[in-house]
């Protein structure tokens, strides 16, 4: 029986700029499940990148990139992966 990586929130913080033009941007969520458990462990990665991080025992994650688009994949074993594109 396949599990589904349901569901998870984003939450988008942009910072002022530290150096030259470049800004950085921090995304911030937490990931669950369909019945709203978290869920930790779950890989988080930036594909064009490859930067990764992955969720802490409350599902939370936090990942810092230069601000723009960026494709972002929620992975854990015998759930299924979910890709969300964020700006």
């Amino acid at each position: 029986m396949k599990y589904w990586l349901l569901a998870f929130s984003l939450v988008f913080l942009i910072l002022s700029p530290y150096s030259g033009f470049a800004q950085d941007a921090t995304i911030k969520g937490r990931v669950f499940d369909e019945f709203n458990r978290s869920l930790d462990s779950v890989k988080v990665e930036e594909k064009a990148t490859g930067l990764k991080v992955f969720t802490d025992s409350l599902g939370n994650y936090e990942i810092k990139l230069v601000a723009g688009k960026h494709l972002i994949d929620f992975s854990l074993p015998s759930f299924k992966n979910t890709r969300k594109e964020v700006t």
